[in-house]
């Protein structure tokens, strides 16, 4: 120990390897030199550095059946990596070899994680829903929703949509009903335990698989997730909105604007708000003259989202139930700050492609410029919101866009982010290798952005196949916010976002599909349609198939 020490004073380089690609802390690790290994994580040491076999320090420990194992995982070190020599875990590495000592220290340290997150969780109805380890939707997420000239009861509405999305009090399988420990040694993976994990160490290991994110910065916007804190009001950027909607319809930029397009800026809201695309002709009190954008007294949730009809639209539905499932309060959906990025548009109807899908605005390029920095550009960067869920490619590109404007530093989450989280991968966020879906991080981690599909038209447009992959992008990134958060993942396959898929997106076969290509913890096979070498070359009947 004196050694190690002298030497590190003289220069020593703490993390070099010798002639068998070995650092120091591997061999104090494997020798069970539990007071060289202390002195060497105090000194900073890559605690889990890899050799050329992509074996650990935790690893080599639990080959050798020694205790100080214990020491290496309180430490951060990270379990669910896998060597490259036999693509094992060390403490799968230790059960097969029958080191019993190693395996307890191994329980030694996932009991007291469980026991420090049922400390800070708290009451028996949270406890039960992380051993449950399933996610159980209020039956009322919706409830004390003022539905304004609506004609069925707000009541009505909540069930016929519950209905959809089916029984969320169906029992589990018996697996899901063991204990969180058992779970945990069962299948020692990240997909179980990081949510599990408190919020130091989540910091830790992001940054350890992300070296350019910051520990302090990612442990305040985890804290702020957790937290029952509030967004404040912002009265004064409601007003902003309307002004620009006013002076876009007076310089002839715009043909339509909301009337109050910021409304639900008008109280407090969660720390994660939201951005949707772009107006459609027919979206509520869509006004042409200037001297109409003016604050109303509809629902400040729903403002923007009501249409013609009599409950919200799709896309309002869609972001509702995507909000329910991240926050943390169980009973009527909390308030959220929500807006379009475009509150306005110079189509005077809905007119569509032969695929269904809308035409937008000739002119969608400058009237992004003109709008985001007002809309989308309030929320990025704002130390009020945690996390920032926008839809998306013009949220995608938005986002970049006031990132360059405010001179953020904004930085696409890595593969190996997604891993430490409890996805197998990036495909399970982001949906295919274009980058568009997926977690950004701004400001070295001080908030998380996401960025996912265009609910509205991706949950049921004929071009989005049922709206089944929108399902499992969606809830990967929900996934990720919820691990962040302390919550267990959701299973695509039953996920209250399918009761806004097509009809086609709520069949067995769907499910199926779902489930065996992007299963919640597996889905390295998972490939969008798109991606299909033969899908281009199948006929209509073939692809429908599909």
């Amino acid at each position: 120990e004196k050694l190690v020490e002298l030497a590190l004073r003289h220069g020593a380089e703490i993390d070099q390897l010798d002639s068998n690609g070995c650092a120091a802390l591997v061999g104090a690790a494997c020798c069970g030199k539990e007071r060289v290994v202390d002195t060497l994580i105090r000194h900073g040491a890559e605690i889990d550095l890899q050799d050329s076999k992509g074996v650990t320090a935790l690893m080599f420990a639990a080959e050798a059946n020694r205790p100080v194992v214990l020491r290496l995982l309180r430490a951060g070190a990270d379990m669910a990596l896998r060597s490259a020599r036999d693509d094992k875990t060390a403490l799968q590495i230790a059960t097969e070899a029958g080191h019993t000592e190693c395996v307890d220290a191994f329980k030694t340290y996932l009991a007291k994680v469980v026991q420090d997150a049922d400390s800070e969780l708290g009451d028996s109805k949270r406890r039960h829903e992380l051993e449950e380890a399933a996610f159980v939707p209020s039956e009322n997420w919706l409830a004390e929703m003022a539905m304004a000239g609506s004609a069925r009861t707000t009541a009505q509405l909540v069930a016929d949509i519950m209905a959809q999305a089916g029984d969320p009090a169906e029992e589990e399988e018996e697996e899901a009903r063991t204990s969180q420990l058992a779970l945990l040694l069962k299948q020692p993976a990240a997909a179980v335990a990081f949510f599990l994990l408190p919020p130091e160490q989540q910091a830790r290991t992001l940054q350890r698989n992300m070296p350019s994110l910051d520990v302090p910065a990612l442990l305040s916007m985890i804290k702020k997730l957790r937290s029952e804190c509030s967004a404040p009001a912002a009265p004064g950027q409601r007003l902003a909105i309307r002004v620009l909607c006013a002076d876009s319809l007076d310089s002839g930029l715009v043909v339509l604007a909301q009337e109050d397009g910021g409304a639900s800026l008008g109280q407090p809201g969660t720390v994660i708000s939201s951005s949707t695309t772009w107006s459609l002709a027919k979206d509520i009190k869509m006004r042409a003259l200037a001297a109409n954008i003016r604050e109303t007294d509809d629902d400040t949730q729903f403002q923007h989202w009501w249409g013609l009809t009599a409950e919200p639209v799709l896309t309002g539905k869609a972001t509702a139930i995507m909000h329910s499932l991240v926050q943390l309060k169980g009973g009527a959906l909390q308030h959220f700050h929500a807006c379009d990025i475009l509150p306005a548009t110079t189509l005077r109807t809905n007119t569509t492609h032969a695929d269904g899908t809308y035409r937008v605005p000739s002119n969608l390029a400058a009237l992004e410029a003109k709008f985001a920095p007002t809309t989308i550009g309030y929320f990025v960067g704002n130390r009020h919101y945690a996390a920032h869920i926008a839809q998306g490619a013009m949220g995608r590109r938005c986002v970049e866009l006031v990132a360059r404007e405010k001179q953020l530093r904004l930085e696409h989450a890595t593969d190996a982010c997604y891993r430490a989280m409890g996805l197998t991968g990036a495909g399970q966020a982001e949906l295919t290798s274009t980058g568009s879906w997926g977690l950004h991080f701004v400001g070295g981690g001080s908030q998380l952005v996401a960025i996912v599909p265009s609910l509205g038209s991706q949950l049921a447009g004929p071009a989005s196949g049922g709206g089944g992959d929108c399902v499992v992008v969606t809830t990967g990134v929900i996934n990720s916010i919820r691990a962040l958060q302390g919550q267990p993942p959701i299973d695509p396959t039953k996920s209250p976002l399918l009761a806004c898929t097509t009809g086609k997106g709520r069949t067995a076969a769907q499910l199926h599909r779902i489930g065996e290509q992007m299963d919640v913890r597996g889905g390295e096979k998972w490939k969008h349609p798109s991606q299909w070498g033969a899908y281009d070359d199948l006929d209509e009947a073939g692809k429908e198939s599909l």
